[in-house]
């Protein structure tokens, strides 16, 4: 409902090293502002991005992601922003910085990215034991620029400020809340009348409401032109398509991924959602590719994972091996602890819920840039 899309917030970019740990066509597009204005307008603050506990990636060039072996290295700096807890003392997702070891720096430099490309995997949960850390709120996958390097990054609305997190700490649970009858308009994808998981273009509750993002800050001034995203994989047990609404906001309209190989043109400074089906139960992981055009010198790529456990700095050490940054688990007294039990502590925000009568009602949030820019918008009402 536009009143819950209204209400999302962001998280400005930061630069500093230690901070907070299936077609094409239009989407439901949303906003043509400024995402850190937005954010700014919405919640009368700016945040910093932040990143989740990771989980093993490959990396692409100087500036990418790795895989770390071993225990949690001591920081040699470090910002606390998310925390559980673990015995008596709080455990805090804490991004520090340090030189990578020879392992790191081989795997560093031998999984390789195109420049300007961030390519990443999302995880979805589909069916009765539909189980993962992203069960209800807002989100939104989108490219990011961290230290020279494109990334893949998912904004997480449930807290306030919101952060953008690496999409491979984040797993979507779409239980009996997403499932539906499939009408006869997906026959493209599924068989009328058979169960289907979807994810709307509109939110509801119990269900994680997945769009697409280019607006962040250093994306909207660092960037021209739109973001390309391609759906490059798809593994798990059913078909997977995404599109857009209808005319007049329901059926099928546009669409976006129909199967590996297809793709969508997300506009510049725009925030949209689209219609995601799966179409049996199970767990799928898909990889999708962000292409980006940058103002000025080209951007290091980023593999598998998106800058999640390690990412490069773009210096070296003492022992001339690549700086890295990681989220770690640290407790107030600085002690190593499980990074699993450091939460987000984000907490899912109400939802009116609305009536899903397979209308796939998406086009529902619009709003004009208020920064002097205009752009034409095919916005479905």
């Amino acid at each position: 409902d536009e009143a819950s899309c209204l209400a999302e917030s962001g998280a400005a970019p930061s630069t500093d090293q230690a901070q907070p740990a299936p077609g094409v066509g239009p989407g439901s597009v949303s906003s043509t502002n400024n995402q850190a204005a937005q954010d700014q307008a919405d919640n009368g603050a700016t945040g910093t991005p932040s990143a989740p506990a990771p989980s093993a990636g490959t990396t692409g060039t100087t500036g990418t992601t790795g895989t770390s072996t071993g225990a949690n290295p001591a920081p040699s700096s470090g910002a606390r922003t998310t925390s559980g807890t673990t015995g008596g003392e709080r455990c805090v997702a804490t991004r520090i910085t340090r030189e990578a070891t020879e392992a790191e720096a081989a795997t560093l430099a031998s999984n390789s990215a195109p420049a300007n490309t961030a390519r990443t995997t999302l995880t979805v949960s589909v069916g009765d034991g539909a189980s993962g850390n992203a069960t209800d709120g807002h989100f939104d996958l989108g490219p990011a620029i961290e230290n020279g390097t494109l990334v893949a990054r998912v904004k997480d609305d449930r807290s306030q400020p919101a952060q953008w997190v690496d999409p491979s700490s984040l797993t979507f649970a779409l239980g009996d809340a997403a499932r539906i009858t499939a009408p006869a308009d997906l026959g493209f994808v599924a068989t009328p009348g058979s169960s289907v998981w979807l994810i709307p273009s509109t939110q509801i509750a119990g269900v994680p409401w997945l769009g697409l993002n280019s607006q962040r800050e250093e994306i909207v001034t660092g960037t021209t032109g739109p973001v390309q995203f391609t759906l490059d994989a798809v593994e798990g047990p059913g078909r997977v398509a995404v599109f857009n609404a209808g005319a007049l906001g329901s059926g099928v309209g546009e669409h976006v991924f129909d199967g590996p190989g297809t793709g969508y043109t997300l506009g510049a400074n725009t925030h949209a959602h689209q219609n995601w089906v799966f179409t049996a139960p199970g767990t799928y992981t898909l990889t999708i590719t962000m292409r980006v055009t940058p103002n000025g010198a080209a951007l290091a790529g980023s593999g598998f994972g998106s800058g999640g456990e390690l990412t490069a700095t773009g210096t070296t050490g003492p022992s001339g091996r690549p700086m890295v940054s990681q989220v770690v688990g640290r407790t107030a007294s600085g002690k190593d602890c499980d990074l699993s039990l450091a939460t987000t502590g984000a907490d899912t925000i109400p939802l009116t819920v609305v009536s899903l009568t397979w209308a796939l009602t998406g086009a529902a949030c619009v709003w004009v840039g208020a920064i002097g820019r205009r752009r034409n918008l095919r916005a479905q009402s």
